[in-house]
């Protein structure tokens, strides 16, 4: 249960009255947790791997949120800033960048290839 304090003493129950909770996890620990409505954050640094994770926990919707800010004016740039970037250009980046590593197999494969 939660409390609100006030100045005039203790209001019991005011944000199950007024407020719904809802809670936060990371793509990571979100795999196999299936939700009611998911709300996923993306950046330009996401992989496709947690990309999917986060977008497949919803059972009645999912929503993106792609972050276009820059962190700070006074943090140093990185290499993959771009201050032209869209919301479509940061989802194709996204796709784009694989974060699983590679299996025997398709090592083998890279290195006969190489």
């Amino acid at each position: 249960m939660f409390d609100i304090y006030e100045a005039g003493g203790v209001r019991g129950g005011f944000v199950f009255e007024f407020i719904e909770p809802s809670y936060a996890i990371t793509a990571h620990r979100a795999q196999g947790v299936t939700v009611d409505t998911a709300h996923v954050l993306v950046e330009p640094n996401t992989t496709r791997e947690n990309f999917y994770v986060a977008m497949t926990r919803g059972k009645h919707a999912n929503h993106v949120y792609v972050i276009l800010d820059r962190p700070d004016e006074h943090a140093h740039p990185h290499p993959g800033d771009n201050p032209d970037a869209t919301a479509r250009s940061v989802l194709y980046g996204v796709l784009q960048h694989v974060g699983a590593e590679l299996s025997a197999h398709e090592t083998i494969t890279a290195e006969r290839e190489h």
